[in-house]
């Protein structure tokens, strides 16, 4: 929900850059003032660009290219052209008021030097040109004539943000916002732990995991991956949980590498589209599974995160399989498979999602459907590891129809990392050298 608030000040503050920058471009045009033509079109390309960035998610980048521009141009109209006289007074100081209730709503969650240090910024430039008069005289100086219609203008726009900005972070504050906040607490608070569900070939041997994330709330207990994680994705939380589980993962395949009953174990690691997107993603993953060995390390892709710019994620996929690190589709068959795409994608495994083996000996459709996608993984050299396995039969169903590797509840439910390494080492459970 908060980033939500966020995304929608930006746009509306972006709006509203553009709306007059390019009001005001125009009419100092007519005027042949056109120094100032031009300050305001460099005005409408900032507003450009902070919605350009917030569509795209970049809402940081968004936040920062439109404070920090604005605080300079409204700092050089007040100095240089809004000069305050008996017959028209200043005006342009009040979209301090406006930064600083923008950046109060931005930096909120964020440590204290940002959450009051940049509304105080703009607050300090709005108590200075408020009080005093100052102002550098040049040829550019505004007449009052033009300066009087400003002040109406900017005293109405200023004020209608202020109140804006106020209405959005005042708004829609129910239930979800509160577990909005109780995960934010979590992140910070290291309440988020990773289990692990091992992962078996057809002769009973363990050679990797898959992390997966768990939630202990305070009061709550433990919160099931189905209730936080939509709306970690929804509120942008998920990047700095997906970066939290790689540092994780990561450090715990370095911790098993100095183990000789667990140096064989490689890790999967599920990754977000939005954080498998995001431009600094490779060189991060690169640059933490370089302390690990990133030969042991697989990152889970599902279906859903290769609808977007595939040709991308190919390039960004060939560049991570160049350092070593493997790659898991995950959930296959649910979501929008292309054979196409698949035969280019560098994956090591395919996953037949749960929701087939569940019914694979009752309905025929889910067993057509799982034999095949191990078909198609062997003659595409992929080791396929089927998800959700339960009972004795269906694991020798899958073994006939060739599929070699397993996971689910017929071998291990996720376990904490004690837990794990216990059922390896006390269990005699065979493991591969």
């Amino acid at each position: 929900m908060h980033q939500q608030r966020v995304n929608k000040a930006l746009n509306i503050g972006g709006y509203a850059t553009v709306i007059l920058g390019i009001g005001w471009a125009i009419f100092f045009a007519f005027k042949q003032l056109w120094l100032l033509s031009v300050l305001d079109v460099l005005l409408t390309f900032v507003g450009l660009w902070v919605l350009l960035l917030a569509k795209k998610g970049h809402t940081r980048a968004a936040a920062y290219l439109l404070l920090v521009s604005m605080l300079v141009i409204a700092n050089i109209m007040c100095l240089f052209l809004d000069i305050p006289s008996p017959a028209a007074p200043r005006s342009i100081h009040h979209y301090f008021l406006v930064l600083a209730a923008l950046s109060a709503l931005i930096f909120q969650d964020e440590k204290k030097w940002l959450k009051f240090g940049i509304p105080a910024l703009f607050m300090l430039n709005y108590f200075f040109y408020a009080s005093a008069p100052f102002g550098i005289v040049t040829q550019y100086a505004l007449p009052d004539s033009i300066r009087l219609v400003g002040t109406w203008l900017n005293n109405a726009v200023a004020l209608g943000l202020v109140f804006t900005i106020l209405y959005i972070m005042l708004s829609n504050i129910d239930v979800p916002s509160q577990i909005e906040q109780d995960l934010r607490h979590a992140i910070q608070y290291n309440q988020l732990e990773l289990y692990y569900q091992p992962q078996v070939d057809k002769h009973g041997i363990i050679w990797g995991a898959e992390a997966l994330l768990r939630w202990h709330h305070p009061t709550r207990g433990l919160v099931p991956p189905n209730e936080f994680i939509p709306l970690a994705e929804q509120t942008g939380l998920i990047l700095p949980i997906g970066d939290w589980v790689l540092k994780a993962g990561c450090a715990q395949l370095a911790a098993w590498a100095k183990k000789p009953e667990l140096s064989h174990l490689s890790l999967s690691l599920n990754v977000s589209a939005e954080q498998f997107h995001q431009p600094d993603f490779v060189n991060q993953t690169i640059l933490i599974a370089d302390k690990i060995g990133a030969n042991k390390l697989k990152l889970e892709l599902t279906e859903s995160s290769l609808v977007k710019d595939i040709e991308s994620i190919i390039n960004k996929m060939g560049v991570l399989k160049a350092a070593g690190i493997g790659f898991a589709l995950d959930d296959f068959g649910t979501g929008y498979s292309s054979l196409n795409y698949l035969k280019r994608l560098p994956l090591d495994v395919l996953k037949i999602d749960k929701s087939f083996v569940l019914d694979v000996l009752t309905d025929e459709n889910d067993a057509a459907i799982a034999t095949t996608i191990t078909t198609l993984g062997n003659s595409l050299g992929l080791k396929v590891v089927a998800e959700g396995v339960e009972t004795k039969e269906q694991r020798a169903f899958l073994i006939e129809n060739g599929c070699s590797s397993f996971q689910g509840y017929l071998f291990s439910p996720p376990l904490p990392i004690a837990a794990f390494e216990s059922f390896l080492i006390n269990h005699h459970v065979k493991v591969a050298a």
